[in-house]
């Protein structure tokens, strides 16, 4: 075993490098202040005072710090403060029972909610709706908000701010600043008054970082009703999507607005679907509720239109707004007449017809179907169809020709150049399409009936000897190999 023993003196100077060490970590931060006030006090004459916090530091609520990453654009974030991930949008709507009902109506077709198409695309864009909402001007300042400062002039600044619950900031060397209840656009102009009162010759610039998420409230006939929290400058329409949007049973347009208790605006998604007008998709405020009626008058348009689909009726709309709402007539319909399937009628199978332009200003009920008849897919009188005919052998331009419904055979030559100098006309043939095939079903049928006349007479035929047995069984055969040939 051995033993070494360390020298006095070594112990002592371990003893003084740590002292030192401990005393330098003490002093530091308080010789670093100090530096810090006396550059300030010395530049407060010479140049701009430097206000510019700590590179990737903020100042939140109540003094604390938190790291930034570098500048948000002025944009709304699909975040909440906390860092939590706003609710995200419902599957689309599954088809109610009269969409299943219409469909078999359509022979299977299937026929959707008018506007249903939209609001799945506008689900699929949800999330990046949520992230790109621009900020407007009357955006108005909250808790928990963040702004950006940009001081320059005689005094150097850019700051990241939290309100604080209190509705302040705090702006070194100027102290507080409130801001809660103040336009975005007015924010600037407030900081520059209270900044004024400590520092001359000066600019101001703020904008928005992230914005505290709201909470709104959605009732009523939507697929996840309950509180949401959506993004602090969110329109009724995107926490409508939020919601998954109105059920099956729920109306696309009774939509109202609540704030306070008070109704502030009701809204009808048939503006937007139908006249592209977004009015009444108002901003929301935290608290607001927004609560969708259950569906009113659903008619059907199915057929040749436009836009075959099911529409919800308001009190006094016509047979025209259903119309005007699929788009009107496709090319090929039959604008004379609709056809119209009543629900309480569908077990005698009776439909009505609705003349055109007289049965325009009608009021269907709930549960109506009308129907657009496609012409294209009808056959017209022989009187009224075009001819086809092909002309061949001894005439100047042999080929198929369309007439007229009247033609004759002499337009029919006429149409061809006429005869040529070798046509031998008293060897003319004329053969017609429609006559050869009912030659042919007439000649089949004539078969079956020789056939089932035979099989039968030598199924009952009786025979008393073996050479009566083998002469019938030899006339069946030979009565077979007629048919065949």
């Amino acid at each position: 075993m051995t033993l070494c023993l360390a020298r006095p003196w070594t112990h002592r100077a371990a003893r003084s490098a740590t002292l030192r060490g401990l005393l330098l970590a003490l002093l530091m931060p308080v010789l670093a202040t100090a530096q810090t006030q006396t550059q300030e006090t010395s530049a407060a004459g010479s140049g701009p005072i430097r206000l510019r916090q700590p590179q990737g530091q903020t100042v939140g609520e109540e003094g604390t710090t938190k790291k930034a990453d570098g500048q948000m654009p002025q944009m709304m974030s699909d975040r909440d403060i906390s860092g939590q991930r706003l609710a995200m949008a419902a599957p689309p709507v599954a088809p109610s029972d009269f969409e299943v009902y219409v469909r078999r109506l359509n022979q299977d077709q299937p026929v959707r909610r008018f506007g249903s198409e939209l609001l799945h695309r506008l689900h699929d864009a949800a999330d990046t709706a949520r992230a790109a909402t621009p900020v407007l001007p009357d955006y108005t300042l909250r808790p928990g908000d963040e702004i950006i400062v940009s001081l320059w002039g005689s005094i150097d600044a850019d700051l990241r701010l939290q309100l604080d619950r209190n509705g302040q900031v705090q702006i070194p060397r100027v102290g507080p600043v409130m801001l809660a209840g103040v336009r975005q656009a007015d924010a600037a102009e407030v900081i520059s008054r209270r900044v004024a009162q400590v520092f001359r010759n000066f600019n101001v610039s703020v904008t928005l970082g992230q914005l505290k998420a709201i909470r709104v409230y959605v009732t009523g006939f939507v697929e996840q009703p309950g509180s949401l929290s959506v993004g602090a400058v969110s329109t009724l329409m995107q926490a409508l999507m939020q919601a998954g949007g109105p059920s099956a049973a729920g109306s696309f347009r009774q939509i109202q607005l609540r704030r306070g208790g008070a109704l502030i605006g009701q809204y009808d998604l048939y503006d937007l679907l139908v006249n592209g007008n977004r009015i009444g998709d108002r901003f929301l405020q935290a608290e607001d509720v927004i609560h969708v009626g259950p569906v009113g008058t659903q008619v059907a348009l199915i057929g040749s239109v436009n836009r075959a689909a099911i529409f919800e009726l308001k009190a006094g709309e016509r047979v025209a707004d259903v119309l005007r709402m699929a788009g009107g007539f496709s090319p090929v319909s039959d604008t004379s007449r609709l056809s119209l399937i009543r629900f309480g009628d569908r077990n005698q199978g009776r439909i009505a017809e609705l003349p055109l332009p007289s049965a325009l200003d009608q009021t269907p009920i709930n549960g109506d179907v009308l129907g657009a008849l496609n012409v294209a897919d009808l056959t017209l009188p022989s009187e009224r169809q075009n001819k086809r005919v092909r002309v061949e052998g001894e005439v100047a331009r042999p080929g198929d020709y369309v007439l007229p419904p009247n033609s004759t055979l002499a337009d029919a030559l006429a149409a061809a150049g006429g005869l040529t100098g070798q046509a031998y006309v008293y060897g003319t043939t004329f053969a017609r399409e429609s006559v050869r095939k009912t030659q042919q079903e007439n000649f089949d049928r004539a078969l079956r009936d020789m056939e089932t006349q035979l099989t039968t007479h030598n199924a009952t035929r009786r025979t008393a000897s073996a050479e009566e047995a083998a002469a019938a069984e030899a006339s069946t055969q030979a009565t077979s190999r007629f048919i065949e040939q």
